[in-house]
């Protein structure tokens, strides 16, 4: 593809080749993205069940529930946010969670 390429700047073969170099790199990471995503840790799935049974729950109403410390919830809660499935919504003492998937 390259050395279709000439030398007055006819690029197009080489563009049209790193267009579809890209692409397919795109499309690996949303599979792989995808995959890491929907694997959740047993701890993680019970945070979520006390999420969707009370969306006001604290954390430290979570972390009895739970039964991990404080700071173990925090790392879940920041882990599922990270992986799109939880967000908050309003103030630390008055909002809620949300589940998004």
């Amino acid at each position: 593809m390259i050395t279709q390429s000439d030398s007055v700047g006819e690029s197009t073969s080489f563009i049209v080749f790193m267009l579809i170099c890209l692409l397919e790199s795109v499309r690996e990471f949303k599979v792989t993205n995808k995959v890491t995503n929907k694997t959740l840790s047993k701890s993680e799935k019970e945070v979520i069940k006390h999420i969707k049974k009370d969306s006001h729950v604290t954390i430290e109403r979570l972390s009895s529930l739970v039964g991990l410390s404080e700071s173990d919830i925090k790392k879940i809660l920041a882990s599922l946010r990270n992986k799109d499935i939880l967000k908050r919504r309003g103030a630390n003492k008055n909002g809620q969670w949300i589940i998004k998937k």
